[in-house]
């Protein structure tokens, strides 16, 4: 089958162009400017180049694991264009390779879905994805939100083409290899694994018939996955784990829920003793110290820490502190595409005309309206593939709580739902795909673990997100 489709290129030229358009010009902020810092020193070091730049290789690492807020993925995908264009190199470039990886993985998928289901899949993705101007000018942008999600839907998609092969060993351990690529991009993903495990034991409870593989390679694929993935994430948490105590990937969670839940007195007392106007550096500065101070790690500091700060808080008061996170979180939906408008219409290009900004802030809040609408029913109603696929009921379903669970435990705004767009196209393409729609509405009676555990599974998920919408309205 020739998976070439000229109106799919021309639909990703489309949002290359406007992407690169608005945000070439759109300063670096946040963890944009360590990214890019981090980059350099990277290529600098295996260019063998001199200062400003040129470090060793431990000074490197001790660089890259700097406070232990961030892991080294994005560095190392923007180093390419530090080692081609140099120290020097304009902010401008960094945006554009990234938004060429982005649009590489959106047409892989679309690729993937082409091949799998029907073209309305690949269609509905992209739909989906250029509907939101926020999305389309966040393809550029160096956090690796969008870049983490693009790539798990991609893994996924080809984790669940096992069922039509027996024997791909090795592409197991890519999935694993890949996966680890994915939390090493974003830190806070590594939960994704238990998704993994999910698909990996349901695969393996399943009625086995001949065109199925047997379950013990089922289950050493999966191994094969979990085991590279582990492989591959430990040395850098034992690296951040030796300087900050006990850590996965990144040492920012504790910090951002005393933000988030903790009492503002003490709040207030970390800031005032850090002497930063960053609140999130103020802390991490008082922390550090008292840990030092004390003889402790720094992690057991933040424990104390998140303790203390927790402790005054009501129940009463915690619901309601979650629930401004929440609103935080899923109401905001123009708070950052107004917040690059801003910094743009600081530099020499100036703003984008103020009707263009009007239009693209009301579509970005008409297009998450509609796809928060649809994972809302999506998540209620159980669904159960006529084609054994496991996006519906697995994948999809686990990545829309896994999102919305950093309602929960860590501070929010409206940078983060984005991730939640691209899952809303792809499940919404595989459902309009005539293949899994038909019987994929819950096929009752149950029969078997296989089921019980699916059931389970769409009934909790249920639960949770009439949950996090009940959280609005409070």
């Amino acid at each position: 089958m020739n998976y070439f489709s000229l109106p799919r290129y021309l639909i990703l030229l489309a949002i290359g162009v406007a992407s690169f358009s608005f945000m070439y010009a759109v300063p670096l902020s946040g963890d944009e400017y360590f990214y890019i810092q981090s980059a350099k020193r990277i290529a600098d070091f295996m260019s063998f180049t001199s200062p400003p730049y040129d470090i060793s290789f431990s000074k490197l690492l001790n660089q890259m694991r700097a406070h232990g807020w961030f892991t080294p993925g994005m560095s190392v995908l923007l180093a390419p264009v530090g080692l081609v264009f140099g120290p020097d190199a304009p902010n401008w470039i960094f945006r554009l390779w990234v938004l060429l990886i982005n649009l590489i993985l959106m047409n892989l998928i679309c690729r993937q879905l082409q091949q799998r289901y029907e073209p309305v899949a690949s269609y509905a993705f992209l739909f989906a994805c250029a509907a939101s101007p926020y999305v389309v000018s966040y393809l550029a942008v160096l956090w690796g939100d969008i870049v983490a999600v693009l790539a798990t839907i991609l893994v996924f998609l080809k984790i669940d083409a096992w069922r039509e092969n027996k024997h791909c060993f090795m592409q197991a351990l890519f999935a694993g290899i890949f996966l680890s690529g994915i939390i090493y991009i974003r830190g806070n993903y590594y939960p994704v694994i238990i998704i993994v495990v999910a698909v990996i034991l349901l695969m393996a409870l399943r009625k086995n018939d001949s065109s199925m593989p047997r379950r013990k390679i089922i289950l050493l694929r999966g191994a094969i996955i979990i085991l590279t993935v582990a492989a591959l994430i430990s040395p850098w948490s034992m690296f951040v784990s030796k300087i900050y105590g006990p850590t996965i990937t990144t040492t920012s969670t504790i910090l951002s829920q005393i933000v988030a839940f903790g009492h503002q007195s003490v709040v207030d007392e970390l800031r005032s003793e850090g002497k930063f106007n960053n609140q999130w550096h103020a802390i991490r500065v008082a922390v550090s110290k008292r840990a030092k101070k004390n003889g402790i790690s720094v992690k057991q500091q933040y424990l104390r820490e998140r303790q203390r700060a927790l402790a005054p808080v009501s129940s009463k008061e915690l619901i309601e502190k979650q629930a401004i996170n929440a609103r935080n979180y899923l109401l905001a939906p123009t708070e950052f595409l107004l917040r690059f408008e801003r910094m743009r219409c600081n530099t020499k290009y100036g703003c984008v005309p103020n009707v263009i900004m009007r239009v693209a802030n009301t579509v970005t809040k008409v297009s998450w309206g509609i796809a928060a609408g649809f994972l809302f029913l999506y998540m209620l109603f159980p669904f159960r593939s006529s084609n054994n696929s496991y996006w519906l009921p697995v994948f999809g379903k686990g990545m829309v709580f896994l999102f919305l669970l950093h309602c929960f435990v860590a501070a929010a705004h409206g940078r983060y739902y984005l991730q939640l767009i691209p899952v809303a196209g792809i499940t919404a393409g595989i459902l309009l795909s005539g293949s899994v729609f038909r019987s994929s509405i819950s096929r009752l009676p149950v029969k078997g673990a296989h089921d019980i555990v699916i059931y389970s599974g769409q009934i909790g998920g249920a639960l949770f997100v009439l949950l996090t919408a009940l959280l609005l309205f409070l």
